[in-house]
């Protein structure tokens, strides 16, 4: 046999291994061959120091973790031959025994399920339900360090917010009455303005009244200040109109009319009840 039929052979043998392997392989066993014929053999002589090449390709197979064909086969047949015959009514008695196994298995653990749901059924009512001596126990119980720092901590935090608030309330408050007094002197003194002007229209016409009733032809000018001292009343009427009161006052007067009002209407209705008693009264007389 020479390089190339001993290369062809091994390469089908290897044929279960993969094409780079398998050429790597072949490769390396051509090195080796060209390497013996460079020392003086002959390819056949080269080729039979590797042995037998059925025993070769097992021995590669082997160190590739790949069997033989052969040995597949054998194997196969092996566990065929050693294989038992199945019992189809021995595992259908073991079917059935294994399902009644689970059936109780499951009935015991459904009735232990409601063993343990029973029982915190029972726990959670006895702790629903405290008796008299545990309410007492609670009650006569000291508070611990923790939850008196935490009432503490609640109460002033709640202090905190309150006395945030009612300042808040305070600085908007004095804000509110503050504007509201800059906004009643500013209209005071624009009224203040307008009533002294009706002062000096009222002083003109007086004046200009004198000179026309001395024959001084000034109707003109008369009837002039009498218009400007009408328009200067009505507008510092109009402008004290504008003047803003303290809400308060508004609603302790509101209360106070009506208290008033009822009072009033009381007083025609006993009125009316005393009419009657007094024409029983005559009547009977």
């Amino acid at each position: 046999m020479n390089k190339t039929e001993f290369l062809l052979t091994l390469q089908k043998q290897l044929s279960l291994l993969e094409d780079e392997e398998q050429r790597d392989i072949i490769d390396e066993y051509s090195q080796h061959i060209d390497m013996k014929v460079e020392k003086g053999l002959s390819e056949e002589e080269a080729i039979k120091e590797f042995g037998d090449i059925d025993q070769l390709v097992s021995d590669i197979l082997g160190a590739y973790h790949v069997k033989a064909p052969s040995t597949v086969g054998d194997s196969n047949a092996q566990d065929a031959q050693q294989a038992p015959v199945v019992n189809t009514e021995k595992i259908l008695e073991g079917s059935k025994l294994a399902a009644a196994n689970a059936a109780a298995a499951t009935k015991k653990s459904v009735s232990k399920l409601k063993d343990v749901a029973e029982n915190l059924k029972s726990k959670l009512a006895s702790r629903e339900k405290p008796t008299v001596q545990n309410a007492e126990e609670a009650q006569n119980e000291k508070p611990g360090i923790l939850t008196r720092f935490r009432v503490f901590l609640g109460k002033t935090f709640n202090g905190i917010l309150r006395g945030s608030s009612s300042l808040g309330s305070g600085i908007a408050g004095m804000a509110i009455t503050l504007i509201r007094w800059c906004w009643n002197a500013l209209v005071a003194c624009t009224a203040a303005c307008f009533l002294l002007c009706a002062l000096a229209l009222l002083f003109t016409l007086g004046f200009c009244v004198v000179l026309l009733i001395q024959g001084y032809p000034i109707a003109g000018i008369c009837l002039c200040a009498l218009g400007l001292l009408l328009v200067s009343l009505s507008i510092s009427l109009l402008v004290i109109r504008l003047i803003k009161r303290n809400p308060k006052r508004k609603a302790s007067e509101y209360t106070a009319s009506s208290n008033s009002g009822l009072k009033d209407t009381d007083s025609p209705l006993a009125a009316a009840n005393t009419a009657p008693i007094c024409a029983n009264s005559t009547a009977s007389i």
